[in-house]
């Protein structure tokens, strides 16, 4: 951006309306500073925000950085610094739970391999059907474990920290098949089309396609680098209007 947009605002070709969205965090960088000067001195208004599809009903918890600037200025006044939520959104949204956004048939390809299981479980963040909230998915979701996303367990009748505690102890005895103690959980990974729901990149009225050649690890990457299409359509009507 502080390479390209002053060229362009000097040749009159400069955008009306610019949106930058990045990781919680990036609000307190230098480079966050430093395009607001920017953006500032080539005459752009600019607001900022701190937003999560949680607090929309969505049950996924994605806290991201949003910097918007256009040409004419704000209803919002700059002094408020980085918001929490939109101006003038007084809509409660009911929280919905994980099972509006699950497949009617389960996709074999979401198991999870007694290797993983063994190995890892005990790091999963795992959620129900019924969960109202899940963490934020990213790029290596399905071959990295730690904080790249929830784990689904469908059978939400059993205490998965109890379930846990009879398998470390047969861990601990040597059984050779204490694992298998683990499969009552009914464990696995959600699917690429569930993750295009919770990121409302597919809705019932507008379903999202792949091309044929991409792959499933591709698509795992691709939704875990995108943005949440529910949060970033309501901050293009906020920016533009």
């Amino acid at each position: 951006m502080q390479d390209v947009l002053p060229a362009l605002v000097e040749r009159g070709t400069h955008p009306t309306y610019i949106l930058v969205e990045n990781v919680a965090g990036f609000e307190t960088s230098t480079t966050r500073t430093s395009i607001n000067r920017l953006l500032h001195e080539l005459g752009y208004h600019t607001t900022e925000f701190l937003l999560t599809p949680r607090q929309y009903g969505i049950p996924n918890s994605r806290l991201r950085y949003y910097l918007m600037a256009r040409l004419i200025p704000f209803t919002v006044s700059p002094d408020l610094g980085i918001l929490r939520c939109l101006p003038g959104d007084n809509t409660h949204y009911i929280p919905s739970t994980i099972s509006d956004y699950l497949d009617k048939n389960i996709d074999p390809h979401t198991a999870i391999s007694d290797r993983v299981l063994a190995r890892w479980g005990r790091l999963f963040d795992i959620v129900y059907p019924s969960s109202t909230n899940s963490c934020c998915f990213t790029r290596g979701y399905s071959h990295l474990v730690e904080g790249s996303g929830s784990i689904l367990q469908l059978n939400d009748a059993l205490e998965t920290s109890s379930v846990f505690d009879v398998y470390f102890s047969q861990q601990e005895k040597g059984e050779a098949d204490a694992v298998q103690t683990l499969h009552q959980l009914q464990l696995r990974y959600f699917s690429p089309e569930e993750l295009l729901r919770l990121f409302h990149l597919s809705t019932p009225s507008r379903k999202f396609l792949w091309p044929e050649h991409v792959s499933r690890k591709t698509k795992y990457r691709l939704i875990g680098n995108s943005v949440n299409v529910a949060v970033v359509g309501r901050l293009i009507t906020f920016l533009c209007t």
